[in-house]
C-alpha cells in the first residue's frame, strides 16, 4: 500500500521515498481516516518485522495483526479514499 501512496504522491508533487513519510503525508492529506492513524506505524513497524522473522511465534504474532478487521477497514479506507481523490 505504501508503494500505492507514493505513486499517488508522486502524481501530486510529493515526494516520499519510505513508508513512514507516506504515511505521514497521507495523514497530511486526509487519506487516512483519523480512527485508523494509530494503525498505520503497526503496519509499518509489522512491515520491516517480517523480513526478520525466524520463530513460528513471531510469524503467528504479525499474521494474526494482518487478520484484524480493523487493519483490512482501515487499508480498504485508503483505497476508497484515493478512488474518490483519483476520479
Amino acid at each position: 500500500m505504501w508503494k500505492t501512496l507514493k505513486e499517488y504522491f508522486r502524481e501530486e508533487g510529493v515526494e516520499c521515498s519510505t513508508p513512514l513519510k507516506c504515511f505521514k503525508e497521507a495523514f497530511k492529506a486526509g487519506v487516512v481516516d483519523e480512527r485508523y492513524e494509530s494503525l498505520f506505524p503497526e503496519m509499518i513497524e509489522k512491515r520491516n518485522l517480517i523480513v526478520h522473522v525466524y520463530d513460528s511465534e513471531q510469524a503467528e504474532g504479525i499474521y494474526e495483526f494482518i487478520k484484524r478487521e480493523d487493519v483490512f477497514l482501515a487499508i480498504k479506507s485508503v483505497y476508497e479514499q484515493l478512488k474518490r481523490l483519483s476520479i
